[in-house]
């Protein structure tokens, strides 16, 4: 065998493995483009900041306050994680001490009925019954382009929306009041 029939006989030929490797490599430049280009004209690429979502619930049964405590974790119906419970102190003008380890601003329940003679009155529930309750929750989120409110960049949510949110022992349908970022 000849110098040039050698050289033509170790020629490096192209393999399954080879093709691995290449395949590989674009994936990696397709996804940092994703992350670089994609996701920040959806908005999803921003920096996460710390937010307070406060929310009212209406005509909730008057124990339910004894099933939620500070800290709680709280996940919407599709499982998404919605944030963590404040404690009273956190959101109203209540001081610590007052609000002691409390979620939620409670009050009795009200509701418009009609007096029979077209005018509406506003009727209580009894004592101890049924409840309206403001509370709020700690999450991770962004602002997007759009000025919608992106949590943990999976779940769009905005104030005046219903949403139901649960925890491991109560579900609430919760209706957002207000959206501030924590200092």
């Amino acid at each position: 065998m000849n110098e040039q029939q050698k050289i033509s006989a170790r020629r490096v030929r192209f393999n399954l493995l080879d093709g691995v490797i290449v395949l590989l490599v674009v994936l990696c430049i397709v996804g940092i483009v994703f992350r670089y280009s994609i996701m920040d004209s959806l908005g999803l690429g921003d920096e996460m900041a710390e937010y307070r979502v406060k929310f009212s619930v209406t005509g909730i049964d008057s124990t339910l306050p004894n099933y939620l405590g500070e800290g709680n974790t709280l996940y919407f119906a599709d499982g998404v994680k919605a944030g963590k419970l404040c404690g009273i102190s956190e959101f109203s003008l209540l001081n610590e001490a007052a609000a002691g380890s409390t979620t939620l601003v409670c009050r009795t329940a009200s509701v418009y009925i009609d007096d029979g003679n077209g005018s509406l009155v506003l009727a209580s529930y009894p004592s101890q019954t049924k409840i309206d309750a403001e509370g709020a929750f700690n999450c991770n989120g962004t602002y997007g382009d759009d000025s919608r409110f992106s949590i943990e960049g999976e779940k769009f949510v905005s104030v005046g929306q219903s949403v139901t949110v649960y925890t491991d022992t109560v579900t609430l349908n919760i209706t957002i009041t207000e959206i501030v970022p924590i200092n």
